[in-house]
């Protein structure tokens, strides 16, 4: 059956609440298992579960409001003690949340042909229900003994009129459970104009609010049966709330719109008829302090935001990346022309000008960038959830850290930099954390602990991954890299500690012994590598055994715009992502060495190669015996010089692409527009490297 709201708008609107609510499902169905049967917790599922019948319900997903209408039995149950949320019941719950996100997926890629079968769920849920899956009832008594299928409250309200709401049994439980945990049941009158346009879907957002600031019970008449083309201007909403019928009234009136009148009375559930009076002559029930009803400073803020497509920030992005280019011209032009004319009054203004011209730019494009970002938290929701069934099904016990959730990322690098860090924790749950057995063994707490953190450093994203395992076995990685021949033994024994923990990243590397769900193909790490070059970032890795290991990576804050480091390469300007850049040294040319016929500097103890971009430009090296400068550069695990004739400084710059009559150009990743107007290719590192590698390749296979 066809929703009564399934225009296109409607839909986006749908699936962007509907994710919201999933999350909210699964961080519920989380702390349900880690923190017990607690009200709050339980409410917390409920209503979500409860929004998304009634969303689903109006779109015309039939599954999905069966599904969560069974869902908010299996709680009712457990919120009234009737049933134990036990392991079995929890591993259902997340069941049914894996077959809502299906059923969204199906309805966002055809709304009209939903394949996802959810009977086998159904039925499951229903064993819950009927007492298979129970743990130890706790009994309580019925208050409601004897009790029909419904059971009719009425609000008989003196001046007005009878509005009568008929309640199922498991409505009349959520009465019940409001009194018990003391909390308002309110009735709440709202008149909509009789000049707007679909009251109905003017009432479904009313509903959605109410539904904010407590749960709503039933309306009148029932929203999502009313027919498309009835004209209802009157609804009845009985809902309960933590907050009293006046803030409930003022919140309304203040902040909903499109509405004629609003009216949010009390009444006694105890009454065989629920007697409704005026607020102020009707105390307010089951209260018993007096701070009960005062703010808490977390009230609902009126909705400042509104949803613009992602194309649209594109394009602001590209448009101020143009002013970014324009204003350094601009502030280039000022300054020679104050050289040539440094006594005219009008090249002073046009300094000015042009100064002011820079602080408002870099304001604009400050605020669009911020457009883009989003707090890093809408990632690490994902990862509970899968570290919860990882260490299920490994049978280890596992602590989650997650902290620096409000950090923010560009939106693209957010999405790119997701299969990287599930990969690594991944790894961490199977191979780095032992089983509580081996813990124990090793005098450690049975439970592991997975921490995963987020800042901000300067104009980066720093995201580390550290487990408390048992650390990186080194020679079991030499002997697993020469047994599926990456390299001799030979080889292997000379190797640096760090030299062999980098090759974790080589493809194909694993050190699993078996091949299951969760390691062992030879893929993972190497997935960790080529997403982390394409983001311009760099990854370190840290380990001691016995103690644990720590993945730490490093993330330009966005890829449109960003700060480059601008060399003179045999008189050509070149710019270098800051991000890639570690440090730059000047060291004598004498002090530099040959190894095998690659030349290498020893820089902080370690080597490293080095790379003269004059040989694949094919250009003089210039005047031999001087100081050469060293850009130190990283590149996800690796590491290497870059020799350059001259450092010119930083600057803001603009990527532009090469364009299609160029194409892929090896080892540039596109070009940008300097102050006097000329252009500078902007190297790409990893291309850099590949270029090196080739080269050499290419020497060692001539002689």
């Amino acid at each position: 059956m066809a929703g009564i709201y399934d225009t296109p708008e409607m839909i986006r609107v749908f699936l962007d609440e509907a994710e919201e609510q999933l999350q909210f499902l699964e961080q519920g169905i989380l702390e349900l298992e880690q923190s017990g049967e607690t009200p709050e917790v339980i409410q917390k599922i409920f209503r979500a579960a409860h929004t998304l019948k009634g969303s689903s319900a109006a779109m015309g997903i039939e599954k999905m409001k069966l599904l969560t209408h069974e869902m908010e039995n299996v709680l009712d149950k457990i919120r009234n003690h009737l049933l134990k949320a036990s392991k079995p019941v929890i591993n259902i719950l997340f069941q049914c949340l894996d077959y809502l996100r299906m059923l969204k997926e199906d309805f966002a890629a055809d709304s009209k042909d939903i394949k996802t079968d959810v009977s086998s769920t159904l039925d499951e849920l229903k064993k819950v229900l009927s007492g298979e899956y129970e743990g130890k009832k706790r009994k309580t008594k019925d208050k409601q003994k004897g009790r029909g299928e419904e059971k009719k409250f009425e609000n008989i309200e003196q001046e007005e009129m009878t509005v009568e709401f008929a309640l199922d049994l498991e409505q009349q439980d959520l009465l019940e459970q409001a009194v018990i945990s003391e909390q308002k049941i309110l009735i709440c009158n709202v008149k909509i104009p009789e000049e707007s346009f679909m009251k109905t879907a003017r009432a479904a957002v009313i509903l959605n609010f109410f539904n904010e600031l407590g749960t709503v019970i039933e309306t009148v008449p029932n929203i999502w049966k009313i027919p498309d083309d009835a004209d209802v201007s009157e609804f009845s909403y009985l809902f309960i709330s933590q907050l009293d019928a006046k803030n409930v009234e003022g919140r309304a009136k203040d902040e909903l719109i499109e509405v004629q009148e609003v009216k949010v009375l009390p009444y006694d559930i105890e009454s065989p008829k629920l007697s409704v009076q005026s607020v102020k002559t009707v105390p307010e029930f089951v209260v018993k302090d007096a701070d009960h009803n005062k703010s808490t400073g977390h009230e609902r803020k009126a909705s400042q935001t509104v949803r613009v497509d992602v194309e649209r920030l594109e394009k602001m992005m590209n448009l101020v990346g143009e002013l970014v280019i324009e204003q350094t011209r601009i502030a280039q032009v000022g300054t020679t022309l104050h050289n040539r004319y440094s006594s005219d009054n009008t090249v002073e203004d046009l300094l000015g000008i042009s100064n002011h011209v820079s602080r408002v730019i870099s304001e604009l494009q400050e605020g669009v960038m911020k457009t883009r970002m989003l707090p890093i938290q809408q990632l690490f929701n994902r990862f509970p959830r899968m570290v919860r069934d990882l260490s299920e099904s490994l049978n280890k016990e596992i602590e989650l850290i997650l902290e620096g959730g409000e950090t923010e990322m560009d939106r693209t690098i957010i999405e790119d930099i997701a299969d990287p860090l599930i990969h690594i924790i991944r790894n961490a749950v199977d191979h780095g954390i032992e089983s509580p057995e081996e813990r124990i063994k090793a005098e450690k707490p049975s439970k592991g602990m997975l921490r995963i953190t987020a800042f901000t450093q300067e104009n980066h994203v720093m995201l580390t991954v550290e487990d408390d395992g048992d650390g990186i076995n080194l020679q079991k990685v030499k002997e697993s890299a020469v047994k599926k021949q990456i390299m001799t033994a030979q080889a292997a024994e000379s190797l640096s500690k760090h030299e062999i923990i980098n090759l974790i990243f080589h493809t194909g590397f694993s050190t699993s012994q078996t091949v299951s769900d969760v390691s062992g193909r030879g893929v993972g790490m190497d997935i960790v590598r080529s997403h982390i070059d394409k983001l311009n970032g760099i990854i370190d890795v840290e380990t001691k055994p016995g103690e644990g290991t720590k993945f730490s990576i490093k993330l330009p804050l966005t890829l449109a715009i960003l700060t480059g480091l601008l060399v003179k390469v045999n008189g050509e300007t070149y710019a270098i992502p800051m991000s890639n850049v570690i440090e730059i040294v000047r060291k004598p040319e004498n002090e530099l060495e040959s190894v095998n016929g690659q030349t290498v500097a020893v820089i902080r103890e370690k080597v490293l190669p080095l790379i003269w971009l004059h040989d694949y430009f094919n250009v003089s090296r210039g005047k031999k015996g001087k100081n050469v400068f060293i850009v130190v550069l990283g590149v996800a695990e690796k590491r290497l010089g870059l020799v350059v004739d001259e450092l010119v400084g930083n600057q803001e710059i603009v990527i532009k692409p090469l364009g299609s009559y160029i194409g892929k150009a090896a080892g540039f990743s596109g070009a940008t527009i300097l102050g006097d107007g000329s252009v500078a290719c902007i190297l790409d590192i990893v291309g850099v490297g590949k270029m090196a590698s080739n080269r050499k390749l290419a020497k060692v296979n001539n002689e």
